[in-house]
């Protein structure tokens, strides 16, 4: 007769799988690693319903497979069964949360954790983050100085986002150092404003405050951007909804190297995004000339082409 396995040893046996996700060689073998940690946890949890490890095992295979919502409220059972959680807890709870869109209860969690650890830079970043999202933006502006008055957050790959989403909240203040903060930020970090983790951002800002176009402009002047930087500003304009100043940008990286097809793509795709159509397509045609197998000009061509069909 086969024994009767415990729920530790099903929460042992999971652990074990998530850890050899963390190793996996391919997509399937990932996700098949997760769902068999899965598996084993959901077996402990019935074992026994209130075991902890259980349950917080769950949360983190939850996390790695996207389902936030159901993360979430596994991390909030996972609270609930600890008396005194940790602030590596708290921060893994509260980023489950925020990925759910639970701003208030992220929040919280992450106050705990400073609480339990008010030098922790991860907490920190993710408090300021919560709060320019709730848009309770003195507080907010506050957690963004504290964080990056840290000098080890300079080279992380999340400062530029932090300096521009700074930046938001002062605009959204009319505080009167809104300007220099946007100005700072996009000459300090000219070439990664359009690369993740900023991106998004940055495009946010472009497209919401009138004052983060302007600085960017002026911005663009004093840099004298070289061919792919005005191909990068450009893109950041269309991205921002923002097409005559895309427009701009792609014909002075045009006058830099009149052969370009990338140059005149993107004037294109300036022309359409303004509902511009049959410019948009003497563009795609210009663009054509000088790649003839350009692929994504064909494409557009040709959705452009039809739309102008129908209208």
């Amino acid at each position: 007769m086969t024994p009767t396995r415990t729920a530790d040893e099903w929460v042992k046996d999971g652990e074990d799988f998530l850890g050899s996700s963390r190793w996996a060689d391919s997509v399937n073998e990932y996700q098949e690693s997760l769902a068999s940690a899965r598996d084993c946890f959901d077996r402990a949890i019935v074992l026994e319903p209130l075991h902890r490890q259980a349950h917080q095992g769950r949360a983190e295979v939850l996390v790695a497979l996207g389902d936030f919502e159901t993360a979430a409220d596994a991390y909030v059972s996972v609270l609930q069964l600890t008396p005194a959680p940790t602030a590596v807890l708290l921060l893994a709870a509260a980023r489950a949360l925020s990925f759910a869109e639970r701003g208030e209860a992220a929040l919280s969690a992450c106050e705990a954790a400073l609480a339990l650890a008010p030098a922790d830079l991860e907490v920190r970043v993710l408090e300021a983050e919560l709060l320019s999202r709730l848009r309770r933006d003195e507080a907010a502006v506050d957690a963004w100085n504290i964080a990056l008055a840290d000098t080890a957050f300079e080279k992380d790959r999340r400062v530029v986002r932090s300096k521009v989403e700074r930046a938001l909240a002062l605009d959204r203040l009319g505080h009167p150092d809104a300007a220099l903060a946007f100005a700072a930020a996009f000459e300090a970090h000219f070439d990664k404003l359009t690369l993740s983790p900023s991106a998004a951002t940055f495009h946010t800002a472009l497209q919401t405050s009138a004052l983060a176009r302007r600085e960017w402009s002026a911005c663009l002047e004093r840099v004298a951007p070289s061919f792919n930087g005005w191909i990068r500003a450009g893109g950041a304009w269309l991205a921002a909804k923002r097409p005559d100043e895309a427009r701009a940008a792609y014909e002075r990286a045009l006058s830099l190297d009149p052969k370009s097809s990338r140059a005149w793509f993107g004037i294109a795709e300036a022309h359409a995004q303004a509902g511009e159509l049959e410019q948009a397509l003497t563009a795609y045609d210009e663009s054509l000339k000088r790649e003839p197998d350009f692929l994504g000009a064909l494409a557009r061509r040709k959705v452009i082409e039809d739309e102008l069909k129908a209208r």
